[in-house]
């Protein structure tokens, strides 16, 4: 029988829910009811405070680490003291975001604590970003290199790391030249059970197109509305749905109206019955310019929707072209639409493709399977 263990797991959850909050939430659940005792150090703010509740509800001590709101060394003076109280056997670093990142380097009790150390990475780390000049790529003390120098400084601080995207595991690589076996790639799952499929009908006049996730830059959702426009020009009849919450709604708002989208396209807000939502679609779309592993995804191809998608991340994985949907170039609306018009022409392709993506699921990402593999790799 394994021992239970003491694990301290460290974030900076300033949205009001998205695929790494989900994250968290599974595993502090799976932790706890295997045994062990978690401590999570995260932002406390009215933003995320039901989130905050959930987790200790589950059974998690949340201490308060107010990454932005505080300086770095203050932060690490706390980490250091929760760190000496604990005694842990594990700590998971959940974010590289700087504000985390500089606290963990200024921690002594970090440093010189004897647990197990684990990165966990669900977005890129540079992975994206290359030297935009001659003088960065080469010059030691150029923003670029120095930046890789801190980076490389703090995944030094840790003994292994997880990454739910493997695409970006093997760029982080690369870019900070760490060993590639430092990462190992644990997928994102979806529980089937909590997405029945519906009979959707082929013939039907009207098609739902739509996406669910934060209102982002990372999301470029004014690229799927400028891609309903364009069909809306060609002739489609169709209504596009997106759920979320965030920073670019006025943006996104704006485009809209001037458009003269107002009566096709729906921003429908923070979505807490994604299953209900999912089933109101055609049409899945994930026009983001830059993607980990993302729930989303999983969980619309798990309610058996046909997908367009960018050629980001491990969204080509998940997507195979033309067989649960089509993966185009990002930022290429052109691609966008001709993909979606298609789809949105030919009923019989939709279920196909709907159903390739539920059986991918089910084959390939059920989340009991991938939880228990990041859980055996916290207590291993």
């Amino acid at each position: 029988m394994k021992k239970s263990k003491k694990i301290i797991i460290i974030g900076r959850y300033v949205a009001t829910f998205g695929g790494a909050h989900k994250y968290l939430g599974s595993l502090n659940k799976r932790l706890i009811d295997a045994g062990n005792s978690v401590w999570i150090g995260m932002n406390i703010t009215e933003a995320n405070a039901q989130f905050v509740g959930e987790l200790q509800a589950a059974g998690a001590t949340v201490f308060e680490l107010p990454f932005d709101a505080r300086p770095a060394l203050e932060n690490a003076l706390v980490l250091d003291r929760e760190i000496a109280d604990i005694g842990p056997d594990v700590i998971d670093c959940e974010v590289a975001a700087h504000v985390v990142r500089d606290t963990i380097l200024l921690s002594e009790g970090f440093r010189s604590s004897p647990a197990k150390k684990i990165f966990t990475m669900h977005l890129a780390i540079k992975s994206e970003k290359l030297p935009e000049s001659i003088y960065d790529k080469y010059f030691p003390w150029s923003p670029w290199n120095k930046s890789l120098g801190r980076l490389r400084r703090f995944l030094g601080c840790f003994d292994s790391g997880i990454s739910v995207s493997d695409y970006h595991a093997a760029r982080v690589s690369k870019i900070l030249k760490i060993q590639p076996e430092f990462f190992t790639f644990i997928a994102n799952g979806v529980d089937v059970a909590e997405f029945p499929v519906v009979q959707r009908d082929a013939e039907k006049d009207k098609v739902v197109i739509g996406g669910c996730g934060s209102l982002s830059t990372q999301k470029r959702f004014d690229l799927l509305i400028s891609a309903t426009k364009e069909l809306v020009k060609a002739g489609m009849s169709l209504e596009c749905r997106i759920a979320g919450e965030g920073p670019e709604r006025e943006k996104l708002e704006a485009q809209i109206r001037e458009l003269g989208l107002s009566e096709i396209v729906r921003l429908e807000g923070h979505c807490s019955d994604v299953p209900t939502f999912l089933q109101q679609l055609d049409i899945f779309v994930m026009c983001s310019d830059n993607e980990g592993f993302p729930y989303a995804q999983l969980e619309a191809m798990a309610s058996g929707l046909p997908s367009v998608v960018t050629q980001v991340g491990d969204l080509p994985i998940l997507v195979e072209h033309q067989r649960q949907g089509f993966v185009v170039e990002r930022r290429n609306v052109t691609s966008l639409v001709t993909s979606l018009e298609s789809l949105t022409r030919d009923g019989n392709l939709r279920l196909k493709y709907g159903r390739e993506a539920r059986e991918k699921i089910e084959r390939d990402f059920d989340a009991d399977h991938q939880e228990q593999l990041t859980l055996n790799y916290f207590v291993s």
